[in-house]
């Protein structure tokens, strides 16, 4: 009967120390689990801020193209009204506004 009563809690001395072991690992690892899932939803987010950003800086590059020839526009017509002059860059620029609208017209 002691024999029984021996194994009995040398059973359940192994089975607590097993669980406390377990717990103690689990407890280890549970922080760089969180870690890597915080780094992997950071990551996820700063490729979409990235690909964001390369495509506002493309749509910020063709806004500095259209202001340019608005500019240069805007300069031909000035000369033109002063001078009664200056038809032919009239002429260049309107045809290099024409080119950009039909090159980029979608995209502006």
């Amino acid at each position: 009967m002691d024999q029984i009563v021996t194994e009995i809690l040398f059973f359940g001395s192994l089975c607590t120390a097993i669980a406390a072991i377990w717990t103690l690992v689990v407890k280890m690892i549970k922080p760089f689990k969180d870690l890597e899932n915080r780094v992997k939803t950071i990551e996820e987010t700063v490729n979409t801020n990235k690909d964001k950003l390369i495509n506002d800086n493309e749509r910020l590059v063709n806004q500095e193209m259209v202001n340019q020839m608005l500019l240069k526009g805007v300069n031909t017509l000035i000369q033109h009204e002063l001078t009664a002059n200056h038809t032919e860059d009239m002429k260049v620029c309107s045809k290099e506004i024409e080119d950009l609208i039909y090159s980029k017209g979608g995209s502006l």
